[in-house]
């Protein structure tokens, strides 16, 4: 069976659906928040299209990221990492939780960043 899986997966990672640009990003990503909570941010500072993290990124994070609503963000003590589409108000509000700006990154949509907040 793997022997007749080899020449399909070297066709596919070779192709336009193998390739994933940020996959360095992303696995950079997932060092950093390995064995802590990681959250994407949901609600009003997110565009409907892009609430998730692309199925890429889940796959080279190795992850599911659950959602967390920014009021849940607010209440949430750390240690804890969360992504979040580039946004001023969303920036000003997690900061003023506790939430520090670690990096951007893209993922097929609006840059995201990622955030971190310290244990108390």
């Amino acid at each position: 069976m793997t022997l007749a899986a080899t020449p399909a997966l070297l066709a596919y990672s070779q192709s336009y659906h193998g390739r994933y640009a940020q996959r360095a990003e992303v696995e950079h990503i997932a060092g950093l928040t390995r064995g802590q909570p990681f959250y994407h941010l949901t609600g009003s500072y997110t565009e409907p299209r892009y609430v998730r993290p692309d199925p890429k990124f889940l796959l080279y994070s190795r992850r599911i990221i659950p959602s967390l609503a920014p009021k849940e963000a607010r209440r949430l003590t750390g240690p804890a990492w969360l992504t979040a589409p580039v946004h001023g108000e969303a920036d000003r509000d997690l900061q003023r939780h506790g939430w520090q700006p670690v990096l951007e990154y893209g993922d097929h949509g609006p840059r995201r960043r990622l955030y971190h907040q310290s244990a108390p």
